[in-house]
């Protein structure tokens, strides 16, 4: 199960609302780029300094304890902090001392999760490729980004947008195969007229193995912000062979996020106290 968590952790990380890939655009598409971010909802955008809340892994529990043959664990869950401009920390709560490693591990769970509770304007994290426009016959504009440093481990990356500036795909290309992530955003009551990702399914291959991963993202208001409730994922692995019942797998997860603080100090409190002020 844990293996299976750290594939779906390595596809999510490609994911533009997750986004560990670093990509850019040349100057004269960056107005596309603009566009996007300013139609997409942030709370940043709205007042947004700080932020603290729980997160619980359905099935964490008996997972860690079939893993480790723990008996007693006391209700694991992750108590995360947010303080603008980006400063993170997560603490895993509900397991003996020690275990220094697994708790980094299980850390990664929910700091891919982060996204969808403080997206980050998508310009922001545009660096190093160069992009060149095509409109296609449904009105559609490909931005198609090439490496031309030859030095990063996506070669290609190519972006789909709505004629509306709305992020419909991307694909990306690397020596150990290519992936694409389909979205689906929709404006909220809470939202000010602006687009929120409800739905991202991600399909990659590589080598024989293809895995699909479709999460959706259900939404709260809080305090007059849009956070998310819960964060469900399903994930298929199957081999692309021709031979008849070839081996396939799927695991469905879900990540509910509760008890939200915000704007309240206890963030910056928490920060103060690590720094020793």
């Amino acid at each position: 199960m844990f293996k299976m968590r750290a594939l779906i952790l390595k596809i999510i990380s490609l994911v533009v609302f997750g986004l560990a890939v670093s990509i850019a655009s040349a100057n004269n598409d960056s107005d596309l780029i603009k566009r996007f971010d300013q139609n997409q909802y942030s709370p940043i955008k709205y007042g947004l300094k700080e932020v603290v809340f729980k997160a619980r892994v359905d099935g964490l529990e008996s997972s860690i304890k079939e893993r480790y043959a723990l008996t007693k664990l006391n209700d694991p869950h992750f108590v995360v902090y947010w303080m603008s401009p980006g400063r993170v920390e997560i603490e895993v709560m509900g397991l003996p001392k020690g275990f220094d490693a697994l708790k980094q591990e299980l850390k990664k769970i929910i700091y891919e999760r982060l996204e969808y509770v403080v997206p980050q304007d998508l310009s922001g994290r545009l660096r190093g490729y160069n992009f060149q426009a095509t409109k296609l016959k449904n009105s559609d504009v490909l931005l198609k980004g090439k490496d031309e440093t030859h030095s990063k481990a996506i070669s290609q990356i190519n972006l789909v947008f709505a004629a509306d500036s709305t992020l419909k795909s991307m694909k990306t290309y690397s020596p150990s195969g290519s992936q694409i992530a389909v979205f689906k955003s929709e404006q909220k009551p809470w939202s000010h007229s602006k687009n929120v990702v409800t739905q991202v399914v991600v399909e990659g291959v590589t080598g024989i193995q293809k895995t699909t991963v479709d999460t959706s993202i259900n939404y709260i208001a809080k305090d007059g912000f849009g956070v998310p409730q819960s964060v469900r994922t399903n994930t298929k692995v199957e081999a692309m062979t021709n031979k008849e019942g070839a081996q396939s797998s799927t695991i469905k997860s879900e990540i509910t996020m509760s008890d939200y603080q915000i704007n309240t100090g206890v963030a910056q409190k928490f920060f103060m106290g690590r720094d020793g002020n």
